[in-house]
């Protein structure tokens, strides 16, 4: 059963999940968890780089 509302919603669905992928989101939202899930990291712990 395919209607106007349920298409639009599947893609749309569709659209954010690969959107998702391609972005990196989900790595992101999964660093975010493994740090914590605090808003604000000393800089050290975001630095990749040490600061000259």
């Amino acid at each position: 059963m395919c209607g106007p509302k349920f298409c639009s919603m599947k893609i749309s669905h569709d659209i954010r999940e690969d959107s998702l992928r391609q972005n990196g989101l989900v790595e992101m939202s999964e660093t975010f968890k493994e740090k914590g899930s605090a808003l604000y990291l000393p800089a050290e712990a975001t630095s990749k780089e040490p600061q000259a």
